[in-house]
């Protein structure tokens, strides 16, 4: 059952800020790429790191590390109720638009 009016979930912002893609009619939500590990803001409550330092170990933790997706690269996850989307991470999507363009389909909205 639908939810009413008033409880409906606000849909997610759209990551190109345009009008709302859609993939064989379903919304299409991309899960953003999130760093692996990251030092916290304060060695302890009230005590920072040295100016720099957590800057130069986060930006080589990234490179060390790479990015984590809630979502496997080749995975998707469909939603029916209620909001009728397909949630994919950045590299699903971008080998989804190469398949498309090479088979010379489209799908809507940004590139």
């Amino acid at each position: 059952m639908p939810y009413p009016e008033s409880k409906a979930p606000e849909a997610a912002p759209n990551p190109w800020g345009r009008s709302p893609e859609t993939l064989f009619g379903f919304r299409l939500i991309v899960t953003p790429d999130r760093p692996r590990y990251e030092l916290p803001a304060e060695i302890l409550p009230g005590l920072p790191w040295p100016e720099g330092f957590r800057e130069e170990i986060n930006a080589w933790a990234r490179g060390f590390f790479r990015p984590v997706n809630m979502l496997q690269d080749g995975a998707a996850v469909v939603m029916t109720s209620p909001s009728d989307a397909v949630m994919m991470n950045p590299r699903t999507l971008a080998a989804m638009r190469l398949e498309a363009e090479a088979l010379g389909v489209s799908f809507g909205g940004a590139q």
